[in-house]
């Protein structure tokens, strides 16, 4: 098309680039149902024994006002005294035996390392009234194998899903707002300014919104690839394959966006319309992508290596 605007391609790999259209993949549903403040956990080992939490005004932003093990559904229900907007930081770091948790709706706000090193984690069932995943919130969930971010959540911290060693699907919720990938720049050796999930090796990614990068909450531009959403060279060992799937919602493919990832294969839907630098770098196993007519720029190093 002439429309189109290509600077540079550079690859060692032979790339097949098409003109396609497709249609959008079906939507997941989140189903909510935790009844309002209250929430549900379950351990891994089957005991019925509570967590010993201590004071739990240094965990949550409500009071709990009973708390008990649920013998006929086999989980804890924890109930608060007022609504419950906030898991604070640290809230459920390092309980290792911690298997599955629901939060109810109005929580807006998971804090940093609120999950972290919750080895034995399987699931967890996010509200759709959450708006912040923090830094390092489920760090080393070593157990997680595929979450949903729903379409109210307007921004991850750096690391957030940080060495999720199972975690092998994410999808990305279709919305009409960018979805902000946050980079903290501090003195804490665990702002390392990477991309919220380096380290965990993706094999199925469906991005349904934009994504936009910013650097302690302004807009910025990366400059390398580990830090942005999905790229990471760890994705790139001989037996890893990911697969790609775009939603109907996404306009533009922010600069490096997937880059080194065992792509094998991925179709760009007709609503992009702008294809930013180093998008597919280092996509060593991507061999065919089908681009629609309603690319009008693609810019430089969008294959390069």
């Amino acid at each position: 098309d002439n429309n189109d605007k290509v600077s540079r391609v550079e690859t060692s790999k032979r790339i097949v680039v098409e003109r396609n259209t497709i249609k959008p993949m079906a939507a997941l549903k989140i189903e909510e149902s935790v009844p309002d403040n209250t929430l549900w956990y379950t351990l891994n080992s089957g005991s019925t024994s509570k967590f010993d939490w201590g004071t739990a005004s240094d965990l949550f932003n409500a009071a709990i006002s009973s708390y008990y093990y649920d013998s006929a559904n086999q989980r804890f229900v924890v109930k608060f005294a007022s609504t419950l907007t906030t898991i604070k930081a640290d809230a459920f770091k390092d309980l290792s035996d911690l298997k599955t948790i629901a939060l109810p709706k109005h929580v807006t706000t998971i804090e940093e390392l609120a999950f972290a090193n919750c080895i034995n984690l399987t699931s967890i069932e996010m509200p759709t009234s959450l708006k912040t995943i923090a830094t390092n919130a489920f760090r080393k969930c070593n157990s997680l194998q595929s979450i949903i971010i729903p379409a109210s959540v307007e921004s991850i911290g750096d690391d957030a899903f940080f060495e999720c060693s199972s975690l092998k699907s994410v999808r990305v919720e279709d919305a009409d707002t960018p979805l902000n990938i946050g980079l903290s720049y501090g003195a804490d050796i665990l702002h390392i300014n990477r991309g919220p999930f380096y380290f965990s090796p993706l094999q199925e990614i469906y991005v349904g919104r934009n994504i936009q990068s910013t650097s302690n909450g302004s807009a910025f531009r990366p400059t390398t690839w580990d830090e942005v959403a999905f790229a990471n060279e760890y994705y790139n060992a001989d037996n890893a394959t990911a697969k790609v799937t775009i939603g109907p919602k996404v306009t533009i493919l922010s600069d490096y966006m997937f880059s080194a990832l065992p792509i094998t294969e991925v179709t760009i839907p007709n609503s992009i319309t702008y294809i930013n630098r180093g998008v597919f770098a280092y996509c060593d196993k991507l061999t065919a992508i089908s681009i629609p007519a309603s690319v009008e720029v693609i810019r430089y190093d969008v294959f390069y290596g």
